[in-house]
């Protein structure tokens, strides 16, 4: 949780609205539940027309680093073959 600090920014998804909304955190809950990787955090985000309720469940996208030109590999994708030495095929 030290990745994520207030004023970081994320977009977010409501189910039944289209479209993604732009917030910021202003609060951060330290406790991962372990059974299901989930945090809890508080954001700000602007309410035009009111469509977003306050309770509502919100599936959330919150970018901690990028690396470019990084290449990223689904986990199915690999195959382990482990002998005297260590190999991986994609």
């Amino acid at each position: 949780m030290d990745n994520i600090k207030n004023g970081d920014k994320v977009l977010f998804s409501v189910q039944g609205l289209d479209g993604k909304f732009k917030a910021s955190i202003y609060a951060v809950d330290p406790k991962i539940d372990l059974a299901t990787r989930r945090c809890s955090f508080g954001h700000l985000a602007a309410n035009p027309g009111g469509k977003i309720f306050r309770v509502s469940f919100a599936r959330v996208e919150l970018v901690l680093n990028q690396t470019k030109g990084a290449l990223m590999v689904p986990t199915e994708s690999i195959i382990p073959i482990l002998k005297r030495t260590e190999s991986l095929f994609v």
